[in-house]
């Protein structure tokens, strides 16, 4: 069996997984007593998706690596697999606080970490999550977040 590219099923797996996580779910993206909700849009990858949504969104994508390796299986069958790190970055801006961008991830954090994914052409996927960031900025005078966390999905043919 060749070896493939898992990139592109892993990517189109997370895409799918994240919007199933968020679909219907509505987040805090305001402060006060009685805090404004919103749900989240999640983009692939492509900055073009998102110019007309303003924030709080969601972009899968946008920087996916893989590193291929052999798993020594017989020459007949399975021998490949690959890690994919698949970066997911949650936007938002003021009134929406640090904290409550860091409940949006949570929520997406507990519907796929330690999950199994339907990746097409490979057996049994996991998804783990890596290290998470929060960027801030200042755009135009409103506090930016932009909390980006990498998601390690090992998958074997």
């Amino acid at each position: 069996m060749a070896s493939a590219v898992a990139a592109d099923p892993v990517l189109e797996a997370v895409v799918t997984a994240v919007r199933v996580i968020l679909a219907g779910r509505l987040f805090d993206v305001s402060q006060g007593p009685i805090p404004a909700q919103s749900a989240l849009a999640v983009f692939e990858s492509v900055a073009g998706q998102r110019t007309a949504t303003p924030p709080p969104y969601v972009i899968v994508g946008g920087g996916t690596t893989e590193r291929p390796f052999n798993t020594l299986g017989p020459v007949d069958g399975p021998k490949w697999g690959s890690l994919v790190l698949v970066p997911i970055r949650i936007v938002t801006q003021a009134p929406t606080t640090e904290r409550q961008t860091h409940r949006m991830l949570h929520a997406i954090k507990a519907g796929l970490d330690g999950q199994r994914l339907a990746v097409n052409g490979y057996g049994t996927p996991i998804a783990t999550f890596e290290d998470a960031q929060m960027l801030t900025d200042t755009i135009n005078g409103v506090p930016v977040y932009e909390l980006v966390v990498d998601v390690d999905v090992t998958v074997h043919q």
